[in-house]
């Protein structure tokens, strides 16, 4: 999938950079209640994303749940104002691409359609209040029905990766699955790689990301 997000940000003609010395947004340790270790993931992602911030790069996400916890929590844990200035240029990387879209600027010189789509609505895009912009982007492909499924995949952050819930989380995740494939689609997208895993448990076969059905609608590369 970041090949893919690569790919297509290229063929909107951005050049994609990644600064040296990021690692994960803290949101597993803040959600087992390992404030410490949260916030000190969190200040090193700030100090190598501060640079950009401050020459107004944009900062691109392609995991709701790590873009809801740059935007939300690294300006609450970390408490500075190098932490507020790369929350403010943080953005989902649909949302990006979506606000291309209301621009003009999207290219949709595609190649291919996707039929009929089952769109998954990511929780963390919602509590963003962006709400579903990889389906708004999608919705511009030739021959493309997107149909949105708001079910929840059960997986509340690192709950339903635990052992001992994990057979309630994946008989409650059923209903997700159910409504994904109740009018037989070809293909399901969604954003969110946690409610992912329930499909490709369920099915056999991956959820697309967004980015990735549109790398594939451009007939780009990105293998």
């Amino acid at each position: 999938m970041p090949r893919a997000a690569v790919r297509v940000l290229e063929k909107q003609g951005f050049r994609v950079v990644m600064p040296d010395g990021l690692t994960c947004c803290g949101m597993p340790n803040l959600d087992g209640g390992d404030i410490a270790r949260a916030t000190a993931k969190m200040r090193d992602n700030v100090a190598a994303f501060i640079d950009l911030a401050e020459r107004g790069v944009p900062i691109l996400v392609p995991g709701p749940t790590c873009g809801y916890t740059m935007k939300k929590e690294w300006p609450l844990y970390v408490g500075t104002d190098a932490a507020r200035k790369v929350a403010e240029r943080t953005f989902d990387l649909m949302e990006f691409l979506d606000g291309l879209r209301k621009n003009k600027t999207l290219k949709t010189d595609f190649v291919r359609g996707m039929g009929k789509v089952s769109y998954h609505a990511a929780c963390h895009l919602r509590a963003q209040k962006i709400a579903i912009p990889g389906a708004r982007v999608l919705s511009r492909l030739p021959d493309t029905e997107v149909r949105i499924v708001e079910r929840c995949s059960a997986v509340d952050g690192t709950w339903g990766m635990k052992a001992k819930f994990y057979e309630e989380g994946a008989r409650y995740a059923e209903r997700m699955i159910k409504d994904l494939e109740s009018d037989g689609p070809d293909v399901i997208v969604g954003d969110c790689s946690l409610a992912g895993l329930r499909v490709l448990k369920a099915r056999g076969e991956p959820m697309k990301h967004p980015a990735v059905a549109l790398a594939e609608a451009y007939d780009l590369r990105f293998d």
